[in-house]
């Protein structure tokens, strides 16, 4: 998850570093141990208390922040497989296929 290379990720990643160049390194540099941290206390509170993350938030939060964070998740990844579709038809562009032909026929 830290690494989140996809097609909508990369596209930011390039237009970022076209825009700024190397000036917010030193923002990476502070974000990369937040990720980390953040990421393993995850598991760790998964293994220990042998409970996934929504049931977590169900528990802790309430049904409102349960479904809330559950209907945010769904839509965050059906937005995050549009700029996959993207991303490919982009990157097919640029190989000279054109959008909507078969590749398999």
């Amino acid at each position: 998850m830290v690494a989140d290379n996809d097609a909508g990720g990369i596209t930011t990643y390039a237009a970022t570093g076209a825009k700024y160049g190397y000036h917010l390194i030193w923002f990476l540099l502070i974000l990369i141990p937040v990720a980390y941290y953040v990421q393993e206390m995850t598991v760790r509170l998964g293994v220990i208390t042998k409970r996934g993350h929504a049931v977590a938030i169900f528990n802790g939060f309430g049904a409102f922040w349960g479904w809330f964070s559950l209907i945010d998740l769904m839509i965050l990844d059906w937005l995050t497989l549009i700029t996959e579709f993207i991303g490919m038809t982009s990157v097919l562009r640029i190989f000279g296929v054109p959008p909507g032909s078969r590749l398999l026929a």
